[in-house]
């Protein structure tokens, strides 16, 4: 789990349940597991506009649910990346030029 509200160095290990497979059920329990309820650690719980990587693509924590990003789109994130969660619709206005 990618935290990129001030920078890209922020990463949080999120465990989750081993008898997982289907990519929506892995991507919601890391949502549900990253919460610092479920496993406390001392940086921010998982939220809108971090990114997981998962089986080598990239998603992005929305308002609901999460969107698949391209490598390109990935790579051009600029913190803090809830500006782009939060405007869908605008998302690409938002990328690096």
């Amino acid at each position: 789990m990618l935290s990129f509200y001030d920078d890209r160095s922020v990463i949080r290990t999120v465990n989750i349940p081993d008898n997982l497979n289907e990519q929506e059920e892995i991507l919601e329990a890391t949502f549900k597991y990253g919460q610092n309820d479920f496993q406390p650690l001392k940086i921010c719980s998982v939220s809108v506009g971090d990114v997981a990587e998962l089986n080598g693509k990239y998603f992005m924590c929305m308002g609901i649910g999460w969107k698949e990003l391209s490598k390109e789109e990935f790579d051009a994130l600029i913190p803090p990346t809830s500006k782009y969660a939060h405007n869908p619709d605008n998302f690409k206005k938002y990328i690096a030029a």
